[in-house]
């Protein structure tokens, strides 16, 4: 699943089974972003319903791959918590690691 979030709370949530996309899903995520124009900074929440992701509530230990990004295109900035480094941002196996904790 892909989720996108613009400064100004346009949002994008769709299913990526790379070539397709599913366009149509609907996860019912929520966002609330906040702009800081003086210091040129913004901030986003958002809350992802965990049933839009699993069908079972995940168990202490389990792992799912996860990865946060930032596309900065006016200044050509791309940052990841856990970077791809292989020229797409749809690369798993090189996300990083959430692990679900009681």
């Amino acid at each position: 699943m892909e989720f996108q979030v613009a400064p100004t709370n346009e949002k994008l949530d769709l299913i990526l089974d790379l070539p397709k996309r599913g366009f149509p899903w609907s996860s019912g995520f929520q966002t609330a972003v906040k702009v800081d124009p003086k210091a040129r900074r913004w901030t986003c929440e958002m809350r992802i319903p965990l049933k839009s992701l699993s069908s079972d509530k995940p168990k202490t230990g389990a792992q799912w791959r996860l990865n946060v990004f930032r596309c900065d295109q006016a200044n050509k900035a791309f940052l990841a918590w856990s970077p791809a480094m292989s020229g797409s941002f749809h690369t798993p196996e090189k996300f990083g690691v959430l692990e679900f904790v009681e």
